[in-house]
């Protein structure tokens, strides 16, 4: 791993481990046995063995520490099934207290708005209703009293009595970020629309959980805001706008009252930049390529509309998209977390630097150890969320007082590190020479040099990036069932550079999906694939991506599998297609697809629904009856063409879905589906 720093503190570059913090030399093993177990009943679970073991809640799947440090906030599930939010006392360490449970929705989103008082979201899961299922936003004390509904995810509010007015917010309204200035207050926005639903900006607000007043920021703002940047105290200080296909920065400072106009370029292309963070000094923290391949950090100067020669920090080969940390209080940026081949955490601070190359080297070697602060640089505990691609999440607390680190819990404790596949990361060569990201699963229990049936697992977007080496919940379940999974970034995914991801532009099923039969027959030729028991499968583009499979490269497939996957180009582009605007139809898929009428045969021929007498491979197709990104028209199209044609079609519609699967009985339904199908498929010749 490459990346250079150029900050003042350049010359302690995060991969030169030699500086740590004085108690580290005490050694792993003398660290490990400050290790105590946190006293929260955490159960010990044999072997996984059914697909309910992947598909259920994850024991713990937040954990957000106090502005001060002294409390944690975490999601548990409950004996429903449910996540909860429950609140621990970290001095010293204390059982969870339930604070805010549902019967029919999982707790989401947890921020403390102060140390007294916190926000969550909602979502239901097992309920029907498309696309709108989120309960909404509420707030509450850590103790559990002065809990308030904020926003209702419903399409209008009515009130029960003339002499009250509510102040509960409808659908449109989000939560965007909290304030760290020790009142109840909040950032939130609220979406405006057009008549046809499409959006068409968004309004800024502050509000105040504990009475449900709201005060707006957007004064003066131009039209067509999209996204809001705002400084720690919480005043806007840029504004994205979005307008014929041209992106627009606006800036405001702390001695102007007027937005002015500092950048403008095409939304679809590759020559702007993203505003990722205002610090507490006002300087301006962008994402940009600028005359490189990938994206690094820069700072933009406002004034001079212009963006620093260097970067702040960079990496070599991938695209920097950072979170940035910083201290709640102040704004300064203390440090980034982004993705490599895995997660990566990069402290500018010097203390933060050090503790984290001591948990790094406390816990296990293959870990990637996510530090969770409050008020970071002074805080007494950081929580850590530490992971592997074997290891979906274990939560520690560490006592800066005590140098010692306590454990929480884990994600899935039912399912044992020794029971998943090992994941690796690949640069495979394409056809033309391009460079393709690639990662293999193999199961735990795999012959070493066995050659595998195989699942190539195409993944959604597919502007987008797709994979690392983190544990990865479909993977790991496909390899369970004793599958070599293979998983592409082919070209036109972000993450790895302009060249990468230009090369995508026009090319859904051309060297998109030569980019799948590259990294097969790689995988092939390595002896890690069984060429004669290959499945391919995904979801939306990904769904797409296996239809396109099995007709442009039909010997290379035994089957395929496609959720709520797109199957006629030309049927995106109709006024009515889905929940894409105008905007992006009129500007974004000519670019990134292909024009309607110039590249008409292109888009034919890369059309599944066009292609389907190709087909000679079993199909199995699944798609939601509620969806509005990818109508289920899609699908019903295709299974009537491939019947039409000979092709074998198991199909499935979940009327009462969306894009993709929520409700836990439809997706164990549907990966049920999915193991009887690949083990009938992709049994060896001469099975019966």
């Amino acid at each position: 791993m490459t990346i250079y720093d150029n900050t003042a503190m350049r010359e302690e570059n995060l991969m030169q481990a030699n500086k740590i913090a004085p108690w580290k030399t005490r050694g792993r093993a003398a660290l490990a046995a400050l290790l105590l177990m946190a006293g929260l009943g955490v159960p010990v679970h044999a072997a996984p063995t059914n697909i309910e073991d992947y598909l259920r809640q994850p024991d713990i799947s937040e954990m957000v520490l106090s502005p001060s440090g002294q409390h944690a906030a975490v999601a548990v599930t409950g004996s429903n099934g449910h996540q909860q939010l429950a609140v621990i006392t970290l001095d010293p360490l204390g059982k969870q207290n339930i604070i805010a449970a549902f019967g029919d929705a999982d707790v989401r989103q947890i921020r403390w708005v102060n140390d007294e008082r916190l926000v969550y979201g909602a979502a239901n899961r097992d309920i029907s209703g498309g696309e709108n299922r989120a309960r909404g936003l509420f707030a509450i004390n850590r103790d559990g009293s002065a809990k308030r509904e904020l926003i209702a995810h419903v399409w209008t509010l009515s009130d029960v009595s003339t002499h009250i007015v509510s102040r509960v917010l409808p659908w449109q309204w989000q939560f965007e970020h909290e304030i760290d200035d020790g009142s109840p207050d909040v950032i939130i926005s609220e979406r405006r629309f057009n008549s046809v639903r499409e959006m068409t900006g968004t309004l800024l607000y502050r509000l105040n959980t504990a009475t449900g007043e709201r005060r707006s920021l957007s004064d003066g703002a131009p039209p067509n805001a999209f996204d809001w940047l705002t400084d720690p105290k919480g005043e806007p200080r840029l504004i994205v706008s979005h307008a014929d296909g041209r992106t627009s920065i606006h800036w405001r400072g702390t001695d102007r009252p007027e937005w002015t106009r500092v950048a403008e370029f095409a939304t679809y292309g590759t020559d702007g930049f993203v505003p990722v963070y205002v610090d507490g000094d006002g300087q301006i923290y962008v994402q940009s390529a600028l005359q490189r391949d990938t994206e690094a950090l820069y700072r933009f100067d406002p004034v001079a509309r212009k963006i620093e020669a260097e970067p702040l920090v960079g990496v070599k080969g991938y695209d920097l998209s950072p979170v940035i940390e910083s201290d709640t209080r102040t704004g300064q940026v203390l440090g980034l977390h982004f993705d490599m081949e895995q997660p990566v955490h990069y402290w500018f601070d010097k203390d933060l630097r050090r503790i984290q190359q001591s948990i790094d080297a406390a816990l296990p070697a293959d870990r990637t150890n996510l530090l969770i602060c409050g008020r970071c640089t002074n805080g007494r505990f950081i929580g850590i969320k530490s992971g592997s691609d074997r290891e979906s999440g274990e939560y520690f607390v560490f006592d800066r007082k005590t140098l010692s680190l306590q454990r929480v819990g884990a994600a899935r404790p039912w399912l044992p590190e020794a029971t998943q596949g090992r994941r690796s990361h690949h640069l495979v060569p394409a056809r033309d020479g391009l460079p393709l990201p690639v990662y293999l699963t193999r199961p735990a229990d795999a012959p070493a040099g066995a050659a595998l049936p195989t699942v190539v697992h195409v993944h959604g977007g597919p502007y987008l990036r797709g994979h690392t080496l983190s544990w990865d919940r479909d993977a790991q379940l496909l390899a369970s069932r004793g599958y070599l999974v293979i998983e592409v970034d082919f070209r036109g995914s972000y993450g790895y550079g302009t060249k990468h991801f230009r090369a995508g532009w026009k090319q859904w099923g051309r060297a998109m999906q030569d980019d799948l039969d590259d990294a097969l027959a790689w995988a092939v030729k390595e002896g890690q694939a069984d060429a004669s028991r290959v499945c391919i499968l995904g979801a939306s583009y990904g769904g797409y991506a296996a239809l396109m499979g099995v007709a442009r490269n039909p010997d290379a497939y035994r089957c395929a599998v496609s959720l709520a996957g797109v199957s006629d180009l030309d049927l995106m582009y109709s006024y009515a297609w889905s929940d894409a605007d105008d905007t992006y139809k009129r500007y974004g898929m000519p670019v990134l697809i292909g024009d309607r009428q110039a590249d008409a045969e292109q888009l034919k021929a890369s059309s599944p629904l066009k292609q389907v007498a190709r087909i000679k491979a079993p199909i199995l197709l699944a798609h939601g009856g509620d969806d509005a990104r990818v109508p289920i028209v899609h699908s019903r199209s295709f299974r009537q063409a491939a019947e039409r044609a000979g092709v074998k079609v198991e199909s499935v519609e979940y009327l009462d879905e969306g894009h993709g699967l929520r409700q836990p009985k439809n997706e164990l339904d549907y990966w049920k589906r999915v193991e009887a199908f690949l083990k009938k498929n992709l049994a060896p010749a001469g099975a019966p």
